[in-house]
């Protein structure tokens, strides 16, 4: 996976949207995922609401989301990751 990149091949996605949804705190720092309809993006282990996977975006830094137009969720303040 390219840094900066939004993550395109179907199985990183998907073995990433399933620690999503584990809410796995090793995963946190690793990666993070962007929530395309709130403009938010937030660590693999955030208690908010899950999204529908048709609306997700994962990066390889908070940096690369930043870049994609997305914000810090207020929740599980992922920027401690920077």
């Amino acid at each position: 996976m390219e840094i900066g990149k939004e993550v395109s091949d179907f199985s990183c996605f998907d073995e990433q949207w399933q620690r999503v949804l584990a809410r796995d705190k090793g995963s946190d720092g690793q990666f993070f995922y962007a929530v395309k309809t709130t403009g938010i993006y937030c660590l693999p282990s955030c208690p908010s609401r899950k999204p529908k996977v048709e609306n997700i975006a994962f990066y390889d830094s908070i940096d690369a989301a930043k870049k994609g137009g997305f914000r810090a969720c207020k929740r599980c303040k992922p920027d401690i990751y920077l």
